[in-house]
């Protein structure tokens, strides 16, 4: 739903499409559980959020806050609407 707002030809979508971000969650499988401690974000979300960070030279703090409201942002780090952001 998000995507239908978004310009087709932004920098963060054409990255999107060609670079393959999942591999992160094989690296970290072994870190995470689903039966102990507070539900995790998922690792290739918190891997776009640090790209985002890294990309736009953005504080940690910066980079929530745009989550939040930044439509190309959520969609960039795969949180819906709906998603609560770190």
């Amino acid at each position: 739903m998000i995507r239908k707002l978004l310009p087709e030809n932004h920098i963060l979508l054409a990255i999107d499409q060609h670079i393959d971000f999942s591999f992160v969650e094989e690296e970290t499988r072994d870190l995470y559980s689903l039966h102990h401690g507070r539900p995790a974000y998922a690792p290739e979300q918190l891997l776009r959020v640090l790209f985002l960070a890294y990309f736009y030279n953005l504080s940690d703090v910066r980079v929530a806050e745009e989550l939040r409201y930044n439509l190309l942002y959520r969609a960039f780090a795969h949180f819906s609407l709906d998603d609560d952001t770190p």
